[in-house]
């Protein structure tokens, strides 16, 4: 345990100036678990409670932080983490599903968005915010018509049957064959009865994380298919600005991985 608050500071000091990667919780869960010791119940509990609302951006319900803490070094590969080499150079061609819990709600329709076009769904589309009937996304998947409620939550909150229903009347009003309601979170027990009766699917993080998966795959092969070894290439061909928030993006990149502005 912490001695005093000018130990823990100090902690919380030595783990931000060992940090050079991209300031996501993806990828400082991976500096917490490589340099120090993650078993420490101290260290867990500071890195909840400190540096998981500095990276997010907004306070969250210490208890909750706990939880979700907990959750998320639960799917990790400890050994492989620590395996992987030290690098100070920041990576921008991955995503991951805390990039999602950064965005608001039409930033995140699109990253969905993006995501679904990288999953072998075609046509994708944001219905563009309010006037939308309850269905922010269509997409089609073989010869079926999707209509997708899209819900950016805060990780201490659940998607409750609100949404299911609004997507269940959605789906008439756009022609659909499936209904689905996506999230970056979980759904209450009473919305996965309501989704189970209606045939709705509920996509939650974990489904989310999934295509995320997929889309890094299917990136990191088309790079390395397109980059020859022996071509210099500049720097300038590789990474492109948002126009919306001016920060660096992959070229190939169809949305703003930051906050979610689409690409022409």
């Amino acid at each position: 345990m912490f001695s005093s608050s000018f130990e823990q500071r100090n902690w919380i000091d030595n783990f931000w100036s060992k940090f050079h990667e991209e300031k996501t919780l993806s990828n400082a869960l991976k500096h917490f678990v490589k340099n120090f010791d993650y078993e420490n119940p101290d260290y867990r509990n500071i890195f909840a409670v400190e540096i998981i609302p500095k990276i997010m951006g907004r306070t969250v319900d210490t208890r909750k932080l706990r939880q979700f803490l907990e959750l998320e070094m639960g799917k990790l590969d400890f050994a492989k983490i620590r395996a992987e080499p030290i690098t100070n150079k920041i990576n921008i061609n991955e995503l991951s599903i805390f990039d999602a819990d950064k965005l608001d709600g039409l930033a995140f329709e699109q990253f969905i968005a993006g995501i679904l076009s990288s999953n072998d769904f075609t046509d994708v589309n944001v219905t563009r915010g309010s006037g939308d009937q309850g269905g922010d996304i269509t997409a089609n998947q073989g010869d079926e018509k999707l209509v997708i409620q899209a819900k950016r939550y805060s990780i201490d909150k659940k998607v409750t049957n609100s949404a299911v229903q609004e997507v269940i009347g959605a789906i008439a009003w756009y022609n659909g064959n499936r209904g689905v309601v996506v999230t970056n979170s979980i759904f209450t027990n009473s919305a996965k009865e309501l989704a189970k009766k209606n045939n709705i699917e509920l996509w939650d993080r974990q489904k989310v994380s999934k295509f995320i998966e997929v889309y890094n795959l299917k990136k990191n092969s088309k790079s390395e298919h397109t980059s020859s070894p022996n071509t210099k290439q500049d720097s300038n061909e590789k990474i492109k600005p948002c126009s919306n928030c001016h920060k660096e993006n992959n070229a190939q990149s169809k949305f703003c991985r930051h906050c979610g502005q689409g690409f022409d």
